[in-house]
């Protein structure tokens, strides 16, 4: 999962939430943008997002992500 947000706290509440839901079979990693909003307020904040958002989600997916999802 790529959190579009440069947020450690908000990463690591979701993460332990995704775990709790996750199969046993599934290995989940998450990633939070390196720069970023630190929350997604406003269109501004989405458009300052989005080109780290799609960076993470490009190298997840070249490190063998068999999916990527944004909140």
């Amino acid at each position: 999962m790529v959190v579009p947000t440069a947020s450690e706290d908000f990463a690591a509440t979701l993460f332990k939430e995704l775990s709790a839901a996750a199969r046993p079979d599934t290995e989940l990693t998450l990633a939070s943008l390196d720069r970023g909003p630190a929350s997604i307020e406003s269109r501004y904040d989405e458009a300052l997002a989005a080109p780290n958002t799609v960076t993470q989600i490009v190298r997840a997916e070249r490190d063998g992500a068999h999916a990527v999802v944004t909140p």
